[in-house]
């Protein structure tokens, strides 16, 4: 099985970062997180706004992962009660996973696993709509979001 870690914006749905691997590791999660970095730097987004919230898993309680973001001056939270207390994580989990999961699951190797997520991403990003957002993508919001703002 691979090992999918999924960053997402929580107001736009749309997903920042990600990373496939065959291993569930500080490794994969950081990888994951570097992506979502380059978006946020991209999208001049100050790091010391953004607040990760993650599971206490020991892949992102570990001082390599979370000194990494810390490092950023990203501030990290931790859920108490697993699943129970970031519903929409989860929700966008199993959604993402529910949709694409068996597609990326076929991949026979890496190599092809990193392309199908690839386009599973920018499928989820730029043309799946979701019911949250008014029958919008996520890109389609934020591109209202910012026209909205701007003005």
């Amino acid at each position: 099985d691979y090992k999918l870690i999924l960053y997402s914006d929580k107001t736009s749905k749309r997903i920042i970062g990600w990373n496939i691997s065959l291993n569930d590791d500080t490794d994969n999660a950081l990888r994951a997180y570097r992506r979502a970095k380059r978006y946020l730097k991209k999208m001049k987004v100050n790091l010391k706004a953004v607040i990760i919230h993650q599971d206490q898993d020991s892949v992102f309680t570990g001082y390599e992962y979370a000194g990494t973001p810390l490092n950023d001056d990203v501030s990290l939270s931790f859920t108490e009660r697993g699943f129970k207390d970031n519903p929409c994580m989860e929700s966008r989990n199993g959604h993402f996973k529910d949709e694409y999961g068996e597609l990326i699951q076929e991949a026979d190797n890496l190599e092809k696993a990193v392309k199908i997520v690839r386009k599973c991403v920018f499928d989820w990003n730029g043309d799946r709509i979701h019911s949250s957002l008014k029958g919008r993508s996520p890109d389609e919001f934020l591109r209202a979001f910012y026209k909205i703002k701007r003005n």
